[in-house]
């Protein structure tokens, strides 16, 4: 908060290829593919790849790989068959992030 009692406006850190590209070498090269809800490259320190950056946190190169760049992720049009999963799990009463999990290669972003 600033001295006036407001929130001070967030800024926006844009990611570059270049840092895209960089952020998908250190994780290959420090990671280990493994498969979970769909497949994670697990990694216990993300500090580590974190030396590879300036001005980005642990928590940023976190999201920004495993939410938008991981090679796993599916990005294109859902099928079929994801679709009548989705109605299935809802009328179950299935929250979205609980689907999620269920869906394989597919975020919850």
């Amino acid at each position: 908060m600033n001295k006036f009692g407001f929130f001070k406006e967030r800024t926006v850190k844009i990611w570059t290829a270049e840092q895209d590209k960089v952020l998908l070498q250190a994780v290959e090269t420090h990671g280990k593919l493994k498969k979970r809800y769909f497949y994670l490259y697990i990694l216990k320190r993300w500090s580590e790849i974190n030396n590879y950056f300036d001005g980005k946190t642990p928590c940023e190169l976190y999201v920004r790989f495993n939410k938008k760049i991981n090679p796993c992720i599916l990005k294109g049009k859902w099928c079929v068959q994801e679709d009548l999963k989705i109605l299935v799990l809802y009328e179950m009463n299935y929250k979205f992030h609980q689907m999620y999990k269920t869906l394989n290669s597919r975020t919850d972003v």
